[in-house]
């Protein structure tokens, strides 16, 4: 579950600022970037982007990037 997998990412795991999670979200600050996400990932679906599936999706794009084919 995408939600535990982001709770084990450090700041090695990223690459280099900048980089685009999606189409609309650009990271200028990987370690400021990682603690909220790790932080709604806590929140669980208490977080409304957890309820509606954006948190999950996010999460998952940077799993498939670090671990996936497409791994930077």
């Amino acid at each position: 579950m995408p939600l535990v997998w982001i709770q084990s990412v450090t700041l090695d795991h990223l690459p280099p600022a900048p980089f685009r999670v999606n189409h609309f979200t650009t990271v200028v600050d990987p370690g400021k970037w990682l603690a909220k996400i790790q932080e709604e990932a806590r929140d669980g679906l208490d977080h409304p982007r957890a309820r509606t599936g954006v948190l999950q999706r996010e999460i998952k794009r940077i799993q498939d990037l670090t671990e996936g084919n497409n791994s930077w």
